[in-house]
């Protein structure tokens, strides 16, 4: 995992399935072929939801998710994109994103990958907008 993800217990029972917990996190990406379904991605910082099943046991915890199962549950998103990495630029993207991410989780629950989307492009519209990266 890296230091910008955040887990959180859902508020929602997603029906049908044991996922008790999101997983939100924030990566950069230098472009190409996605092997799994081999389309073109673009370069860009991506925010990335996937809905996990934690299980907490005495001295250890393990988490479990699907990739396929529900594809719904499982997605990214390209918030900026740009080529090179910035370590002040992804920082000032994930404290948007944590600030924000009790919105983000009640988006996710309505299991419409719509309303997420809708509110990252609220969330980034001012920030995207500069050019000073």
């Amino acid at each position: 995992m890296s230091d910008y993800s955040v887990n959180m217990d859902l508020t929602k029972e997603i029906i049908n399935t044991p996922y008790n917990s999101l997983n939100i996190g924030l990566s950069h990406s230098h472009g190409g072929v996605s092997y799994f379904d081999n389309t073109q991605q673009k370069a860009g910082y991506y925010l990335h939801f996937r809905a996990q099943k934690i299980t907490k046991c005495d001295n250890y915890s393990t988490t479990s998710f699907a990739l396929f199962d529900k594809p719904e549950l499982s997605f990214k998103v390209n918030i900026y994109p740009k080529y090179r990495k910035n370590k002040k630029v992804m920082l000032e993207l994930w404290n948007i994103a944590y600030e924000n991410r009790q919105k983000l989780l009640e988006a996710f629950e309505t299991l419409t990958p719509i309303n997420v989307f809708s509110l990252l492009q609220n969330l980034y519209s001012d920030y995207i907008s500069k050019d000073d990266c």
